[in-house]
């Protein structure tokens, strides 16, 4: 029994030991510009691979997990053995292209293959594998609902903090970045990353976390309970007390989140973001009025009267919401007006569908892009500056790897949004969990066609980060948690009936 324990403390400060580890990672990445550079991500994902080896090791793969392990280990093998067979050369220079063709004719010694920089798409592989390795470590920590919630907790928690402390920093010192000097978006708050996009998908993600912990302290608040302590001069019940101080504090936590994704100025991620609350805002609502326990606070009223009247006024109220923080984000809606439809993402668009179609269905390499677009791009867009992102992750992503870009976004959209609705159908006092997830998604699926912001490493590290807690809550066997849940309570009440062991020496030993 003694040596049982004894193991369970040693696996017990080997969990908190890789917790604390992943978690100090995580932050260094962030606090290096969200790992733009290469070297960083692969000093990053070696850790992240010797510590999800650990955790297998020490914690095994959840049973309720597998379908995600599973899923992602797919993804992974289905990108490395697409960049294998772009960099391979094939027989007969078959299938690769006309440019390392035309090196022959030169006498220049090539090896024809698919790829246009197959030596730097190995190293562009990282930028996919590694938020890959977060998700699976993510997965296996957050092995239960607790874990779980008390991970996506402390990711709104510090993503709060990030956003306090890129605003203050944007008040103070407008011209620095972190602890150097600012030379882009001066008139942006860009948080820890260099550009705004990427802050505000960041920060939009994190305001859809604190709004979704919120909405679960707010179905706990039973307005008519508080109303009636509060006439008869009692304190609160504790239930209350917590489930008000729960929704104050992430209220506040929220308005902060959102105010740092305002201030980035971004038209885009500021329209995504609003997007995504508005849809958590109306799940929210659908599902107080649909449910036959609805909120508390919303008893004893007409489930007619609560849908119409809750769907107006969460539309009016978003609205509201949304049309006075984009007034006070004031030079979003003048970049807006000034450019318009002439910028220079929507310029380069018949360029980049040319691309896509010369080069499908093998693409032109996982990191060719820059390399590659130079010849489709019109120069009538602009010759001052260098297109080495698309702004548009799907056409870069078949423009790049052709069919297997397809497959890869398809594949990984339809596993989440499959245990998204399943968590929707499952869960009903965690449901907000997947309610984000939804959020989350609908907010990265609209950026992305507009910006690069998930292909920042250190964005889809964090991006990796909140999904694998949220697909943890939605896949959960209930089965098994409530039998855990009962076994614990049981042990529990035991454990209070049985004497102590002290008391037990004292009856035995006779009386000196």
């Amino acid at each position: 029994m003694q040596d049982r324990q004894e193991n369970l403390l040693q696996k017990d400060l080997s969990c908190r030991s890789i917790l604390v580890l992943h978690w100090s990672a995580f932050a260094l990445v962030l606090l290096n510009f969200g790992a733009v550079q290469i070297s960083t991500l692969a000093i990053y994902g070696l850790a992240s691979a010797l510590l999800l080896c650990i955790a297998v090791f020490v914690r095994g793969i959840p049973k309720a997990g597998e379908p995600a392990v599973k899923a992602a280990i797919v993804l992974a093998l289905v990108a490395f053995a697409w960049i294998m067979f772009q960099t391979t050369p094939l027989p007969e220079a078959i299938f690769s292209q006309p440019s390392w063709r035309d090196l022959a004719k030169f006498q220049l010694d090539a090896s024809p293959v698919i790829s246009l920089t197959p030596a730097d798409d190995w190293a562009s592989l990282l930028r996919f594998l590694v938020p890959v390795e977060v998700f699976l470590l993510g997965i296996i920590l957050c092995d239960s609902d607790e874990r779980a919630i008390a991970t996506l907790k402390g990711l709104a928690i510090a993503g709060a903090v990030v956003a306090l402390l890129s605003i203050a920093q944007f008040l103070i010192a407008p011209n620095t970045l972190l602890f150097i000097a600012k030379t882009a978006y001066l008139d942006s708050l860009t948080g820890f990353f260099v550009n705004r996009n990427t802050a505000a998908t960041y920060f939009g993600i994190v305001a859809i976390l604190n709004y979704g912990i919120l909405s679960s302290h707010v179905r706990c608040v039973e307005v008519r309970r508080i109303l009636t302590s509060l006439d008869q001069g009692r304190g609160l019940p504790f239930d209350q007390r917590k489930a008000v101080r729960g929704a104050l504090s992430f209220a506040i936590l929220f308005m902060v989140s959102v105010t740092a994704l305002v201030l980035t100025k971004s038209r885009a991620g500021v329209a995504a973001s609003f997007a995504a609350l508005l849809l958590m805002t109306l799940l929210f609502v659908l599902r107080s009025s649909l449910n036959k326990h609805p909120v508390p606070a919303l008893r004893g009223t007409g489930l007619r009267s609560i849908r119409v009247g809750a769907f107006l006024i969460a539309i009016a109220l978003t609205g509201l919401f949304a049309a006075g923080f984009l007034s006070f984000s004031g030079r979003a809606l003048l970049r807006a007006e000034v450019q318009g439809a002439s910028d220079g993402r929507f310029c380069i668009m018949p360029g980049l569908g040319s691309g896509v179609s010369d080069h499908f269905p093998f693409g032109t390499g996982l990191a060719s892009f820059e390399t590659a677009f130079t010849a489709y791009r019109d120069p009538d867009c602009g010759v001052y500056t260098v297109w080495n992102r698309a702004h548009d992750v799907y056409l870069e992503a078949v423009f790049a790897l052709g069919v297997a870009g397809i497959f890869i976004i398809a594949f990984g959209l339809a596993f989440i949004l499959s245990c998204l609705v399943r968590g929707m159908a499952a869960r009903r006092r965690l449901r907000y969990v997947p309610e984000s997830g939804f959020a989350v998604v609908l907010l990265l699926l609209v950026h992305s066609a507009f910006d690069f912001s998930i292909q920042i490493s250190g964005l889809a590290i964090f991006v990796a980060a909140t999904l694998a807690p949220i697909v943890v809550v939605c896949v959960a066997d209930l089965k098994v948690g409530s039998k855990n849940r009962r076994n614990r309570t049981i042990q529990t009440s035991v454990a209070g009936q049985l004497p102590s062991a002290a008391s037990l020496r004292d009856k035995q030993l006779p009386a000196a």
